[in-house]
């Protein structure tokens, strides 16, 4: 949990280093754009002293290069009269089609893609003058400076990424030592709790084994003592298994290759006799040879708290459905589904908290909210996914765990 806590708020701080990056590169750009604009506008503002086209054709700015442009007279219906080509190598019939284009939109004054040529018109005694201005110079800044901007954020990205991993490490550290404290409290109660529930159950075998009547009071009130320590036993057990799973980092775990097909089989067949007795029938789907990496023992604990929980929340005379295949060659769908209640969405997002029940569930089904936890926990180290759904009146829990080569 506190790694899935560290990543995310590594992936917050990287959006936002990201997007702070992006929103500087957008402001700079635009800056850019309109600094140049502004300067090619002066070139054609006759009230500016900087550089204006002259009719040399080469206008320049003090200690300048000066920048190509060429111009065109026109009589008032758009009849070309008179070019001046100034730096520019164009033929006639070129000259006719970038005047025609710009004469045609009717603006003083624009920018043609095409050539990459801004352009402006001014009003003459006999018509019209277009003074032409090459801007590839500019349109080509542009592009380097966005090309720069590109290369920049991809070298930026890892230090953005180790600032942000770091920052992150600082900021979950007080839950993590939290945590661990936490972690460690319930792994020692639960330690200490094994031994005073093992002594009470004993003593209360040996009571009720020395009881001469079954139907006593005296056999009644052990009976009930032996119940409830059994019950914490099975408590203080998924107790210590989470502390465990919490305490030790995932690659610290041991896995091998388990016979998914085979646990599950074997599961079906423990879990007929009980289903029975509650009034429903077990179904097997089973595909055969799965197999997944992963420990045996905590495999066939997954599979009993998926079946327990179907056989405690099934709808009286419904059946259970217990499925295994392989999805893609690539991993193992498990699937178990009972008839039940109707679980709202909010519900179902809060199957696999620690200690949940539904309302309805509470003091009529036994059991203590950790079962679900316990699966979601041992999938997830698994490097699997586990999802519950409530459809048509079924409740279904899919498993999905990668397969072993």
């Amino acid at each position: 949990m506190i790694q899935k806590m560290q990543r995310r708020l590594t992936a917050v701080l990287m959006l936002f280093l990201v997007g702070i990056y992006v929103g500087f590169c957008v402001l700079s750009y635009a800056a850019g754009v309109r600094g140049m604009e502004r300067v090619s506008d002066k070139m054609f503002d006759p009230t500016e002293e900087v550089s204006r086209p002259q009719e040399d054709g080469a206008p320049h700015m003090p200690g300048q290069v000066g920048i190509p442009f060429f111009t065109v007279d026109l009589f008032v219906d758009g009849t070309m009269i008179h070019t001046e080509r100034g730096q520019f190598t164009l033929s006639d019939e070129e000259i006719r089609e970038i005047t025609e284009e710009a004469f045609s939109t009717q603006q003083e004054n624009g920018f043609l893609t095409e050539y990459t040529l801004r352009y402006v018109r001014q009003s003459t005694p006999v018509g019209w003058r277009l003074v032409f201005m090459d801007d590839s110079v500019r349109v080509e800044t542009l592009r380097q400076q966005i090309r720069s901007s590109i290369l920049l954020g991809l070298v930026l990205l890892p230090v953005f990424y180790l600032f942000s991993w770091g920052i992150s490490a600082l900021i979950v550290r007080p839950v993590r030592r939290a945590w661990a404290q936490q972690t460690q409290f319930v792994a020692d109660a639960s330690h200490e709790l094994k031994t005073p529930l093992t002594v009470i159950l004993s003593n209360t075998d040996m009571i009720l084994a020395d009881c001469d009547e079954p139907g006593g009071d005296l056999y009644r009130r052990a009976d009930y003592i032996r119940q409830e320590a059994g019950r914490m036993r099975d408590l203080v057990q998924e107790l210590l298994c989470l502390a465990r799973h919490d305490e030790s980092p995932y690659h610290q775990e041991k896995l091998t290759v388990v016979d998914l097909t085979a646990a599950a089989e074997t599961a079906a067949l423990s879990f007929e006799a009980v289903a029975y007795e509650n009034g429903l029938t077990l179904e097997t789907q089973l595909e055969q040879g799965l197999a997944v990496r992963g420990d045996q023992q905590q495999l066939d604990r997954l599979l009993h708290i998926l079946l327990d929980n179907a056989v405690k929340y099934s709808l009286s005379g419904g059946m259970i459905r217990l499925a295994l295949s392989a999805e893609r060659g690539k991993q193992a769908l498990l699937i178990v589904e009972n008839p039940g209640e109707l679980l709202s969405e909010e519900q179902l997002s809060k199957l696999f908290d620690r200690f949940y029940r539904t309302d309805e569930s509470r003091g009529t089904k036994p059991g203590y909210g950790l079962g679900l936890s316990v699966a979601q926990q041992i999938v997830d180290r698994w490097g699997g996914k586990i999802r519950a759904e409530h459809h048509d009146g079924i409740t279904k829990f899919a498993v999905r765990l990668p397969l072993a080569k």
